[in-house]
């Protein structure tokens, strides 16, 4: 039988550690991968709530793309806002619950993914440390300021928890 730990997470206990950061940075490939893999989950729960289906590939490519699952979830935004999605809801739910994204800046997530997206487009690169020719993906020792990650991660992590809150509000 599992037993559930009190341990903090992996993050606190890295961020609390006095060792040595050329140790603690070896965590950061299993940390990033599943930041990265959590965002790709989120985004694809906001497009299943909405359509009940997941996204196709899109042609020659993974299917993890966080840009290409991004865009869809900007769609499904704008159809969110539109009159014409207000009045079918109207058809079958009597009280609506406007939901807003004004506070929301779309182009901090736009910046946010593209980073993301743009050292890791396939969901591999955190997961293996090479590539399928046996080439390092990473080769320079860089500082990784672990309490911003967290606080970076979360912030969207809440933002795509709205999203979905605000969809399924709605249908």
């Amino acid at each position: 039988m599992c037993k559930i730990s009190n341990r903090p997470p992996i993050l606190d206990i890295v961020k609390n550690s006095n060792a040595d950061l050329k140790i603690l940075d070896t965590y950061i490939f299993p940390i990033l991968f599943l930041y990265r893999h959590s965002i790709e989950i989120s985004l694809k729960s906001i497009y299943l709530r909405f359509y009940g289906q997941l996204p196709e590939k899109i042609k020659s490519k993974s299917g993890h793309e966080l840009n290409s699952l991004w865009e869809k979830v900007k769609e499904i935004l704008n159809i969110t806002k539109s009159e014409d999605f207000i009045k079918q809801i109207q058809g079958y739910k009597t009280k609506i619950i406007k939901f807003s994204t004004e506070d929301i800046d779309i182009n901090e997530i736009d910046e946010f993914i593209n980073e993301i997206d743009s050292i890791d487009a396939n969901g591999d690169v955190f997961r293996y440390l090479m590539n399928n020719k046996g080439k390092l993906y990473f080769s320079k020792n860089n500082y990784v300021d672990y309490d911003n990650l967290q606080s970076t991660f979360n912030k969207f992590y809440d933002i795509f928890d709205y999203f979905y809150d605000m969809i399924s509000e709605y249908l």
